[in-house]
């Protein structure tokens, strides 16, 4: 296995308090959902069975600018990755599909179109992200566009500033939306933008499922992509991919969390090293 350079980022921002017109989540323990006796699954014990890492922190293995050069061909096991959190993103080893981390399972969403569960013992990513969700506001909203979902996002934490700041969500509800999974590498290295102008695209509509993602700051754009990284699937779990445009049939449910603290891994050894970083 290989040795991992450890990064850790402290973003150093204290202690905060969000209030706004959204419900702010009363903390009871269990997410309101109790202990059904379904296990890690996320559906019982808050869904953080497993994790080592504190709730809302962001954990992330590799950075996106070495994605963006095509570091790629190998990475850590997923379990590596999941023992820090239960909702997150990614891909895996030599970009082929996108990963959708959901209630602590990992979906690898192919570009034929297919859906499988991942073995977090076998496979392995290059880039993920993940964090132990447990929501701070609640709300229900409609969404116009992804552009409108951008701009709501300080609106539903309350009027609250986040330019500065990563932060984590889940949606639920009915979607129109155009979705994409790269079917991978050529060749080692070969960089992002080439592997995705071969990406296969979708478009659905009136389509129930989950949206999980994250905010990065622009400061940041160098570790994960600035902005909002929004991956799908659905409630079937057999349509997923990472969300190009988005619009929500009515209201969806909404859930967020601002998060202070980011770990980073890289790879110590390997293309890691190789990559140019522009």
């Amino acid at each position: 296995m290989k040795l991992l350079a450890l990064v850790s980022v402290a973003a150093a921002l204290g202690n905060y308090a969000v209030s706004a017109n959204p419900v702010p989540k009363s903390n009871n323990g269990n997410n309101g959902q109790g202990n059904n006796g379904q296990g890690n699954n996320g559906h019982g014990n808050n869904g953080h069975s497993g994790s080592t890492t504190p709730v809302n922190e962001l954990y992330q293995y590799s950075v996106i600018a070495a994605l963006v050069d095509g570091v790629a061909s190998h990475g850590t096991l997923v379990k590596n990755v999941m023992a820090h959190g239960d909702l997150g993103l990614g891909t895996f080893d030599s970009l082929i599909g996108e990963m959708v981390v959901v209630d602590g399972v990992v979906y690898h969403a192919f570009a034929n179109k297919t859906v499988t569960v991942v073995d977090p013992e076998t496979i392995e990513t290059p880039f993920a992200a993940v964090t132990t969700f447990e929501s701070q506001i609640e709300t229900s909203a409609a969404i116009t566009n992804f552009t409108g979902f951008t701009a709501s996002l300080p609106t539903w934490f309350g009027n609250t500033s986040i330019t500065n700041h990563f932060a984590a969500y889940r949606l639920e509800g009915t979607f129109n939306l155009r979705i994409r999974a790269p079917g991978g590498q050529c060749f080692a290295l070969e960089s992002l933008a080439n592997v995705t102008a071969r990406q296969t695209e979708w478009e659905y509509t009136n389509i129930e499922g989950t949206m999980v993602g994250f905010r990065t700051p622009k400061y940041a754009a160098e570790v994960n992509a600035a902005g909002d990284h929004l991956h799908f699937i659905n409630a079937n779990r057999t349509i997923a991919g990472h969300v190009l445009e988005v619009a929500s049939v009515g209201n969806v449910d909404i859930k967020l969390a601002k998060i202070t603290n980011l770990h980073v891994e890289v790879p110590s050894e390997g293309e890691f090293n190789l990559a140019a970083f522009v």
